[in-house]
């Protein structure tokens, strides 16, 4: 029997405050380079100011992706479409619950103390699913953007868990 594979990105949404922070920094260079006359320290100012805002764009240009693999979900950040980063491996055996976000069937977890990190796009009109998984000896709370194609792949491995309203 072959290996199951799937796989789906999700292009997270700049937030608001990063945009502000973002046309902020390029005020910071542009105007930096009035620092450029000053011998040495001018130029080192204006390199790291630049080298610093090179970094906060690149950081803040997220896509998610949702990798199953049998019953284990992978979630890697992919930043600037070109450096990936792990940020999850979740066997999806140890799930307590799928369901769409605001669901009744998330309502109980409401009040637990769950560690919540959001692999979303951040645009409210999109259909989140929150999934409630063990992750070696705690509850974790995961928001899901997944599509149709990877919810019937769910549906396959977590048949009892997965509620679709």
């Amino acid at each position: 029997m072959g290996e199951f594979f799937s796989e789906w990105i999700v292009k997270r949404k700049t937030p608001q405050n990063v945009k502000i922070i973002q046309t902020l920094l390029v005020i910071v260079c542009v105007l930096s380079c009035g620092l450029l006359p000053i011998p040495y320290v001018g130029i080192l100012v204006v390199a790291l100011i630049i080298f610093l805002s090179y970094l906060y764009f690149k950081n803040n240009d997220v896509e998610w992706e949702y990798a199953l693999v049998e019953k284990t979900m992978y979630i890697d950040k992919i930043m600037k479409k070109s450096k990936r980063k792990r940020m999850g491996e979740y066997d999806l055996t140890k799930t307590e619950v799928m369901a769409p976000e605001g669901s009744s069937y998330i309502k109980e977890y409401d009040n637990r103390n769950l560690k919540c990190t959001d692999f979303s796009s951040l645009i409210p009109e999109n259909k989140k699913y929150v999934l409630i998984i063990m992750d070696g000896n705690e509850m974790v709370k995961l928001v899901l953007e997944p599509d149709e194609r990877m919810l019937k792949e769910l549906r396959d491995i977590i048949p009892r868990q997965l509620h679709i309203d």
